[in-house]
């Protein structure tokens, strides 16, 4: 394998959480509620959604791990807020690495 592919291979690995955590529509739908509102609770998110809330706290907790959102306590409830700057850095990275494989 060459070297171009090898670095491919390891951004795929490295952007794998960003992917993950993407690739379900309700953790996408989670992520445009709190885009269009900021700061939301999980009762907030799973009243909008008309989700159950463990089933919002489960997604919330894959796209934390995947450091796309942040968090913010306010007295016993937690806020949170997306975070896709890191996100998209390493994405733009993965992509254009892989138009320039691509081009070859």
């Amino acid at each position: 394998m060459d070297k171009e592919y090898q670095e491919l291979e390891e951004l795929f690995r490295l952007n794998r959480k960003f992917f993950v955590a993407f690739g379900d529509y309700r953790r996408q739908d989670v992520m445009v509620a709190l885009w269009d509102n900021k700061d939301m609770t999980v009762k907030d998110l799973a009243h909008l959604l008309n989700m159950p809330r463990p089933t919002v706290s489960h997604h919330i907790k894959i796209l934390k791990d995947a450091g796309l959102l942040k968090e913010q306590k306010s007295g016993v409830r937690t806020y949170y807020q997306p975070s896709l700057r890191t996100a998209v850095d390493s994405i733009r990275v993965f992509l254009d690495k892989a138009d320039k494989i691509i081009d070859c």
